[in-house]
């Protein structure tokens, strides 16, 4: 795990979109299923607009059939009857993507997408079938997920139109937030950093780091915290204080590296903690010594 507090140095990635998938592709609405209720679906209701409203309680799935579509929807025909008898029921085709793509991704899986808005705290994307059409479905690129560099702007890195690739590292149903990220599809430059090091023995713990002692020792689970090796980069490659659960398997616990500055330093935790729990736990952690 790697979390960042700060910012990276300026980093620039503008180029072509991704091998496959021209820019602004559209296609024409497919066939849909509207989801419905079970129970509507053998619903006496006499009235097509009453049986239609029922139709929408639960989630389930009718079989319908589109007689029509236009921007703001589609017009669906239920049971052989037109749902024109008392008026127009329109449903969302774009609401019935966003929600079968939201129950079809899950964390970790690659998607592509189109940067749809920019903000000062990242880029809006939104995201492509492999047909490259959109699903009705967006997710959040944030500031701190475009570089493993520093990014002053978010046009730093991305621009309004381009078409990415990135990485899913959220998924909340609940809320329907995406989280994406595009440093994650690149190597860590801190693990590079980490792997060609000159270790030593410690010789003093910066005080940004004793604090995160402090945050660690009372922490549930972890009976113990004590420092480890030492290293010193001949440069700052980040301004950021930065926390990484190393891949070292050790006997009752977990080796953390923290960088301070130009100084990284080893943390050997005895913990009953799981690697899973010990992840979340960071994550706590650094948002209470920021």
């Amino acid at each position: 795990m790697h979390t960042s507090v700060g910012h990276p140095r300026p980093f620039t990635a503008r180029g072509p979109h991704p091998a496959g998938c021209s820019h602004n592709v559209r296609a024409a609405p497919p066939a849909w299923r509207v989801h419905a209720a079970k129970r509507a679906a053998k619903s006496p209701l006499a009235d097509p607009m009453l049986r239609a409203q029922d139709l929408l309680v639960s989630g389930e799935v009718a079989e319908g059939t589109i007689t029509a579509f236009n921007k703001g929807g589609l017009i669906v025909e239920l049971d052989g009857e037109d749902l024109k008898a008392r008026e127009e029921l329109v449903l969302s085709e774009r609401q019935a993507r966003a929600a079968e793509a939201l129950a079809r991704l899950s964390e970790g899986e690659v998607v592509r997408g189109e940067v749809v808005r920019l903000e000062d705290y990242g880029a809006i994307v939104a995201l492509l079938d492999d047909k490259c059409t959109p699903m009705g479905l967006q997710g959040l690129v944030h500031k701190k997920e475009l570089s493993w560099d520093m990014v002053m702007t978010v046009e730093d890195v991305v621009r309004l139109g381009q078409v990415v690739d990135v990485k899913v590292i959220g998924v909340d149903r609940t809320r329907r937030n995406v989280s994406l990220s595009l440093r994650a599809l690149k190597a860590d430059p801190l693990m590079e950093t980490i792997e060609n090091q000159e270790w030593r023995a410690t010789s003093e713990v910066p005080a940004e780091i004793v604090k995160i002692v402090s945050v660690l020792m009372s922490t549930a689970g972890i009976s113990d915290v004590r420092p480890g090796r030492q290293a010193e980069e001949k440069s700052t490659v980040a301004q950021d204080l930065e926390l990484y659960l190393t891949k070292v398997e050790l006997p009752g616990g977990f080796a953390l590296v923290v960088r301070s500055g130009r100084v990284l330093q080893e943390l050997v935790v005895d913990t009953s903690l799981s690697r899973d729990d010990m992840k979340k736990a960071l994550t706590r952690v650094l948002s209470r010594v920021r």
